[in-house]
């Protein structure tokens, strides 16, 4: 076996939206290259395999990206969205044999999502009003002044007809929609929101549209809540996730349920009430009488069921392992087969399947990764618990260096996940996030999941509310003790890193100590008023601090990096995208511009073409490679 590279990691591909067809006998998912080359697109085709006997095999062969396969009811066709044609998105249809796509879309705006009606004879899909036709005109002319969020661009439900290909859109007037659900009267559950921009997907409901379209009808808003995935079982009440989240489409949380009809000002009712983990996906029974989930609990993958009548709640399945979350996902058969893809600590991403029986039991469908995978160096993994200051109950993981022998104290790097609501899953950390380069270097890597973190039910999920930097920063600081005391990292020789949120909690964390030799600060925000003026996303914070930004001295003031710049003495690496619309670039700029005033040792670099995440080939080694040297120059000398 040999050590890890950077171009190892990217040569893993990631597998994504796996729909197990109805009869449970075939299976599609999207397999798409890990990057993009420069000024390009990232590659991605439908695969499919038999849950039998079978090989998978690439079942499209679009020049640019395929995605979202959709199985029709009867399990017949395939639909699909592609940009194979124009490079515009359309809808395609595919037979279930295979042949040539039928183009059954040819529109203007850009398509988003896909779903059969209960029927069969349409499909449904998310489109953004395309630029009014003088606006469009003027810029073509190259008079392009932008009018910042005055010309809204809205997002509506549309519905294709398959036998005539005609296309109608459902939902009208000012509502952006973000996801939707097919109502068995042929109307749609709908996630949407008052202005179509990403900060109002902190301030959405959850409505309802008839099958004669219109203007949406809202069911459900709270304040500071987020809602994912609205389904209608019965035409007569809505069920859906919520929860306080940071990022839209990591969405793990409780799972409500209200009248379609409206609730009167009576809250949901909680079909997870108590619930120690976080759904992510979910789906009723033709019958309605129980719902399957997918969940995260205690850090674990997790397969249950609820019973409608009795609400009693039963965890069918728990592991060690990291499914990979889309709330698309068709994870069910008619008949209870069960499909999944999933990872862990040794195996990277693959298809599994388990029979519709009470104890399940996966079996491994496809083996495209066991080549490259077995050629590698990877050091153990194993899960850490440890109490917080406060005396909290915390979990974590740690991926030991390649060939540790016990009580010998190594280096060690706290590598804190974004969010916040998301956590560590045990996964393969080659081609997830390529830690274990760290590991081939004799570093060990702290993977903490503090408070805020999804997978220990809804109460810890929003328990750093109103406290960034505060008791989760504890929890990792913590965790870091706990590994010194058991004589595993060297307390001299730590450094820390993250990227976004963890980003943020690395910059706060050397303003805070200067027990790190060294720091990564990726995507970071580093002055939280800034930030709420710049950002995207920018109501976020406000849901998540409970704070107003422009009061003076508050904890918009208080839990920014930028105010305790004067302590910080640790050597810091700030990487960021360009085109950073999440936490723009100027938050980097900052935190540089501050630390070399106060001589610490920093060094920035950007990304052209760049947004919060890095995608092209050359940029994503570039990034290990700086990481992998700051922590080697400074951990390991």
């Amino acid at each position: 076996m040999r050590s890890i590279t950077p171009e190892d990691v990217l040569g893993f591909s990631s597998l994504l939206d796996l729909q197990l067809s109805p009869d449970g006998t075939l299976a599609a998912f999207v397999r798409s290259d890990a990057y993009k080359e420069y000024r390009d697109f990232t590659r991605s085709h439908i695969w499919i395999v038999p849950t039998g006997a079978g090989e998978a095999r690439q079942f499209t062969s679009g020049a640019r990206a395929d995605w979202a396969p959709r199985w029709s009811p009867d399990g017949r066709t395939l639909a699909f969205l592609s940009d194979r044609v124009g490079e515009r998105t359309q809808v395609f249809l595919l037979p279930r044999d295979g042949g040539e796509a039928r183009q059954l879309t040819a529109l203007s705006g850009e398509i988003d999502e896909l779903a059969w009606s209960p029927d069969g004879s349409q499909l449904a899909f998310l489109m953004t009003d395309p630029a009014p036709v003088e606006l469009a005109a003027r810029r073509e002319r190259g008079d392009d002044a932008q009018e910042f969020e005055r010309h809204h661009a809205w997002q509506r439900v549309w519905t294709a007809d398959l036998a005539s290909g005609a296309t109608r859109q459902v939902t009208s007037g000012d509502v952006h929609v973000w996801e939707f659900g097919w109502a068995p009267d042929g109307g749609f559950a709908l996630l949407t929101s008052s202005e179509p921009y990403e900060w109002s997907w902190f301030d959405a409901a959850i409505a309802y549209v008839g099958p004669e379209g219109g203007l949406p009808r809202t069911i459900h808003r709270a304040p500071e809540k987020c809602y994912a995935m609205p389904r209608s079982p019965d035409g007569k009440t809505v069920t859906f996730l919520s929860g306080i989240w940071s990022d839209r489409g990591i969405n793990a949380g409780e799972l409500l349920l209200a009248p379609l009809a409206g609730n009167d000002g009576e809250p949901p009712v909680s079909l997870s009430s108590g619930y120690a983990g976080s759904i992510w996906w979910y789906r009723h029974s033709p019958d309605g009488a129980t719902v399957d989930f997918l969940a995260y609990e205690q850090g674990q993958a997790a397969v249950g069921r609820i019973d409608r009548a009795s609400g009693e709640r039963a965890t069918r399945w728990r592991g060690e392992v990291a499914f990979n979350e889309s709330h698309a996902a068709a994870h069910l058969a008619m008949d209870g087969t069960l499909a999944v893809i999933r990872a862990d600590a040794r195996t990277a991403q693959e298809l599994y399947v388990a029979a519709p029986t009470d104890a399940l039991e996966f079996r491994q469908l496809t083996h495209l990764h066991s080549e490259l995978a077995g050629e590698l160096a990877i050091g153990e993994t194993r899960t850490i618990c440890w109490n917080s200051t406060d005396g909290r109950a915390m979990q974590g993981l740690l991926i030991l260096p390649v060939g540790y022998a016990s009580g010998q104290p190594v280096p060690l790097v706290a590598w804190v996940h974004g969010g916040p609501a998301w956590l560590y899953t045990h996964t393969y950390y080659v081609a997830s996030r390529g830690l274990q380069l760290l590991a081939g270097k004799g570093m060990a890597v702290f993977l903490p999941n503090p408070r805020g973190s999804n997978g220990w039910g809804l109460p810890f999920l929003e328990s750093n509310i109103g406290d960034f930097g505060g008791m989760d920063y504890q929890d990792i600081i913590s965790g870091v003790d706990h590994l010194i005391a058991a004589g595993i990292a060297d307390g001299e020789r730590l450094g820390i890193g993250g990227w976004s949120y963890g980003g943020f909690m690395a910059a706060w964390a050397i303003g805070q100590t200067q027990r790190f030799k060294a720091a990564l600060v990726g995507a970071a925000i580093v002055n939280w008023r800034s930030f709420h003026g710049a950002a995207e996303i920018g109501l976020w914070d406000r849901v998540a601090m409970r704070a107003n930004p422009y009061r003076q001295g508050g904890i918009y003031d208080q839990r920014s990096p930028i105010s305790a710049v004067e302590r910080v003495s640790t050597p810091t690496l700030i990487l960021h995208g360009e085109h950073d619309r999440v936490v723009p670039l100027d938050q980097g700029y900052e935190f540089f511009r501050a630390l070399k005033d106060h001589g610490v040792p920093v060094e920035l670099v950007s990304y052209p073409r760049e947004g919060h995440s890095i995608s092209e080939r050359l940029h994503q080694l570039d990034r290990m490679r700086r990481w992998l040297a700051l922590f080697e120059q400074h951990l390991i000398g």
